[in-house]
């Protein structure tokens, strides 16, 4: 799993966000969201920029 998904799924789990609801903001599937979260996929930069930019944050900031 990538450094990105990571925080991705931490600050969704802060936040008490459903990977439903991450779907929903992202225009993502729920089925691509549940397999980027287990690590079976790694999502595309367009993807991951979409995830980040719906938690209000940047990749850059993802990263650090």
């Amino acid at each position: 799993m990538t450094e990105i998904m990571r925080k991705i799924i931490s600050e969704c789990n802060e936040r008490g966000i459903t990977q439903k609801e991450l779907a929903t903001k992202t225009g993502i599937t729920e089925a691509s969201i549940s397999r980027y979260f287990t690590g079976n996929r790694t999502p595309n930069l367009k993807n991951a920029e979409k995830m980040c930019n719906a938690l209000g944050f940047t990749l850059i900031m993802a990263r650090k």
